[in-house]
């Protein structure tokens, strides 16, 4: 409810909502409601530039810096703090949609109120002795970060224009403009900064990084945030986005005004195609010529690299001065054969001559999923920094964290399968630790799960055996003709569910571990 109201108050209202993505990062799909709002401005956390190159003392803050591996800085890169929440959104949305300063950030502090106070202590004052200003670290921070640039580009695009845009049309130019390549760095929180000052432990043992290399789309979306680059694209050049549509009840959809390609299940063998508007600033000095090409990679353990040869681009498109009139169609070819399925990622590289010599790149991410299909088993790798608790206090444990990812893969239920049942059998390659799948329809309600109420109720997963191919974790759902009433457990021939892996009790928490889910 509350992202269905941020949609349609972003329409209605034209107001840009930069929303935190969260700091259950680094699992995947720990990013939630409202920041799930697909009208929405996703934010995740990045770490500040200096922090990146320099030793913890000689760092703005005192704190952990270094954050990037030695071989990466000759690139240049950008930082995202490993707290940061990941995406996809539940509804296989690509969030975040861009990430902003949010590590380290002191401000003026409130005199009352215990927790920024506490922030403070826990570091020993370390930022400022004075008791007007405390510092903080999250997507709380992010977010307003991202708010200020959403105004900057706003000023100058009416300063360039003297108008205001469209909210979706600021959105496409801080995230077809934001600067990718990506690495991740241990930032500490609360409890963690206790840890790490005062008892000499390792930020990176408190928040281990998820990828040594550079961070995909699930991280960053289309990247960090670049002002400057926005109020070119906004006013002067080109962006792209999807094209409105509504459904039946006359509301947007979750893929309309996007400047990204979210897609749900393609099966090997099958094609999708979107069309994406151009729009050309209203200062654009002339027709701008706009060419394409994929980026294949890099992605988040766990996530496979889509490759630029299933994608089919146009040799060119036009974008035109002051209108939304230009476009361009890009297709999504997924070959048959033996494709593993799970999420894929890439990006469309759009370059626009904007004359004079100026060229803008355009970014916009693609994520979608490949179906795996009964009678087969499937192996991936999923992360988990600790137990995960879905006892009687609900699916997360008193401090509130999300510890494993929940790395999902649709199916298509057989047509002809009316009439039967499909067992889903997950395990640890390594015979070692707990795994569960819920299995979900389409619209996103549970059907079922491994989880066993008895077993799982009991705090810190202490009731629980690791499972192995012998003992799985089992599940099994009732298929029954399409139209027929279901009851819990059933789905219909025909329909889609999504198949959500957890590592519920991890034997080696901050490493990965292997699942394996078959379904027959």
């Amino acid at each position: 409810p509350e992202a269905q109201l941020i949609d349609a108050l972003a329409e209605k209202y034209n107001v840009v909502w930069t929303i935190a993505a969260g700091n259950q990062g680094p699992t995947l799909q720990s990013l939630g409601s409202p920041a799930t709002a697909s009208q929405s401005i996703a934010v995740g956390a990045s770490v500040a530039d200096w922090d990146r190159f320099h030793a913890t003392d000689d760092t703005l803050h005192g704190m952990h810096g270094n954050v990037l591996p030695d071989s990466a800085k000759a690139q240049n890169p950008h930082a995202i703090a490993n707290f940061s929440s990941r995406g996809p959104s539940g509804d296989r949305l690509i969030k975040p949609d861009i990430t902003a300063p949010g590590a380290y950030v002191v401000s003026v502090e409130a005199s009352t109120g215990g927790e920024v106070h506490a922030g403070d202590a826990a570091v020993n004052n370390n930022y400022s002795s004075d008791p007007n200003y405390a510092v903080l670290s999250g997507t709380s921070m992010a977010a307003p970060s991202a708010a200020g640039a959403a105004a900057l580009v706003i000023d100058g695009y009416h300063k360039a224009t003297g108008n205001n845009p469209a909210y979706y049309v600021l959105k496409a130019a801080m995230a077809n403009t934001a600067d990718a390549n990506t690495f991740e760095g241990p930032i500490t929180g609360l409890i963690s900064s206790i840890k790490a000052n005062d008892l000499g432990m390792d930020p990176e043992s408190l928040f281990p990084s998820r990828n040594d290399g550079e961070v995909g789309v699930t991280g960053v979306g289309a990247g960090r945030v670049n002002v400057p680059n926005a109020v070119l694209a906004s006013s002067a050049g080109v962006v792209a986005y999807t094209p409105r549509v509504r459904n039946s009840d006359g509301l947007l959809t979750i893929n309309a005004w996007q400047p990204s390609w979210s897609l749900q299940d393609v099966a090997p063998g099958e094609s999708r195609s979107q069309h994406f508007i151009l729009r050309g600033g209203p200062n654009l000095p002339q027709n701008a010529n706009v060419t394409f090409a994929v980026e294949s990679g890099p992605e988040a353990s766990g996530i496979q690299a889509a490759p630029a040869s299933w994608f089919s681009l146009p040799a060119s498109a036009t974008a035109v001065p002051g209108s939304p009139a230009g476009g361009f169609d890009v297709s999504l070819n997924v070959p048959g054969g033996n494709i593993a399925p799970g999420q894929y990622t890439a990006n469309i590289i759009a370059t626009a001559d904007l004359g004079g010599g100026n060229v803008e790149h355009l970014r916009i991410p693609v994520s979608f999923f490949v179906p795996m299909t009964t009678g087969s088993t499937i192996t991936g790798p999923i992360w988990a920094s600790d137990t995960t608790d879905y006892s009687i206090v609900g699916f997360e444990n008193p401090e509130g964290q999300i510890y494993s990812d929940w790395s999902m893969v649709p199916m298509r239920v057989p047509t002809s399968a009316a009439g039967t049942s499909l067992t889903f059998n997950v395990w640890d390659q390594a015979n070692t630790s707990t795994m569960d799948v819920f299995v979900f329809d389409n619209s996103g309600l549970e059907v079922d799960s491994t989880v066993d109420e008895p077993l799982h109720a009991v705090p810190a997963g202490a009731a629980l055996q690791p499972t192995s191919k012998d003992a799985p974790g089992t599940v099994s759902i009732k298929v029954v003709k399409p139209g027929a009433t279901l009851g819990f457990g059933e789905v219909h021939a025909g329909d889609v569910v999504w198949l959500v892996l957890s590592d519920t009790k991890p034997k080696n928490p901050a490493q990965f571990e292997t699942y394996n889910l078959s379904v027959s």
